[in-house]
C-alpha cells in the first residue's frame, strides 16, 4: 500500500499537546489526558487501515487476524468515549450536541461491551448478533475504479440460520484513498435488567475520527486564544523514560542517577 500520511487528530503544535507552564497542574493533567486519548485513537486508526489492507490482500487468513483487527476498533471506541467524558466534564460540553452523535453511539457500544460477560448465554442462544461486533469496508483499486467490499464477523456462526452483517451503501467523503467505508456493527442492550433486548448499533469509524478532529479543533482554538495573551510561553515537560543499567549480580542502581526526561 502506498504511504498514506494524514494529519494528526491533535496537531503537533497544539497548546493542548504542549501546555504552557503558567497553567495550573489540574489543567495540565486534563490536557495530557486529552493528548493520550486522541493519540491512541490516531495510532489505532492508522494501524487498522494498514491491517485491513494486508488482510484484504492475503490469500491465507491467520487465526489471530480477526482479534488483531477488532482490538484496534475497540481501542478507538474506548478512547473516543474517554475523550468525550473529559470534555463534557471539564469543558461543559453539551452531551447531546450534534457533533457528539457518532461518539454517543460509540459510548452505547462501549457500555454494552463492558457487560458482555453477563449476557453471553442469551446472545449466543437467541440472537444472530456478533459477540465482538462485525466490520465491513471497501478496498479500492490503485489504478482503476474497481473495488471490493469486505466483511468480517466475530464469533460462532454454527447452527445459526443467518448472521447479522449487512453492508451499507453509504459512501464516506474524504476517506482513505484505498481503504474506505469502515462500518462497525456491535450490540447494545435497549431493555432493562429484567427484560433484556438487544439491537444492532452501527458507527462509521472514519466519521468518528473526523468528529474527533472537529471537536478538538474547536477546543484547540479556544486554548490558543487564551495562551496567546500570555507573555511567557515555555511549556511543561511531558512524559518520562527511566532506564536502569546493571548486571544480574549487582544491586539495583540509584534511580535518581538514571532518570531522563523526554
Amino acid at each position: 500500500m502506498e504511504d498514506y500520511k494524514k494529519d494528526k487528530i491533535l496537531p503537533l503544535n497544539s497548546y493542548i499537546r504542549n501546555p504552557p507552564k503558567v497553567l495550573k497542574p489540574k489543567q495540565v493533567i486534563i490536557f495530557q489526558a486529552i493528548r493520550y486519548s486522541l493519540d491512541i485513537c490516531d495510532i489505532a486508526y492508522e494501524r487498522l487501515i494498514e491491517n485491513l489492507f494486508i488482510f484484504t490482500e492475503n490469500q491465507k487468513i491467520n487465526q489471530f487476524d480477526f482479534p488483531y483487527i477488532f482490538s484496534d476498533v475497540w481501542t478507538i471506541i474506548n478512547q473516543a468515549v474517554i475523550f468525550k467524558n473529559i470534555i463534557c466534564t471539564y469543558f461543559n460540553q453539551n452531551e447531546e450536541d450534534q457533533i457528539l452523535t457518532e461518539i454517543n453511539k460509540a459510548k452505547k457500544l462501549r457500555d454494552s461491551h463492558q457487560h458482555l460477560d453477563e449476557r453471553i448465554t442469551e446472545i449466543l442462544s437467541t440472537e444472530d448478533l456478533p459477540i465482538y461486533g462485525s466490520l465491513t469496508w471497501v478496498k479500492k483499486s490503485f489504478n482503476s475504479d474497481e473495488f471490493t467490499k469486505n466483511a468480517i464477523y466475530s464469533g460462532t456462526v454454527t447452527d445459526k440460520k443467518n448472521v447479522s452483517m449487512s453492508m451499507s451503501n453509504k459512501i464516506i467523503e474524504n476517506d482513505h484513498p484505498i481503504i474506505g467505508d469502515l462500518e462497525f456493527t456491535g450490540i447494545v442492550n435497549v431493555g432493562n435488567r429484567k427484560n433484556k433486548r438487544f439491537k444492532e448499533q452501527r458507527i462509521f469509524i472514519t466519521h468518528l475520527i473526523n468528529d474527533l478532529k472537529k471537536i478538538i479543533a474547536h477546543f484547540d482554538l479556544q486554548v490558543q486564544k487564551q495562551v496567546e495573551k500570555i507573555t511567557i510561553k515555555s511549556s511543561h515537560v511531558s512524559d518520562i523514560h527511566i532506564q536502569l543499567l546493571g548486571k544480574c549480580t549487582d544491586e539495583i542502581p540509584n534511580m535518581e542517577d538514571n532518570i531522563s526526561k523526554r
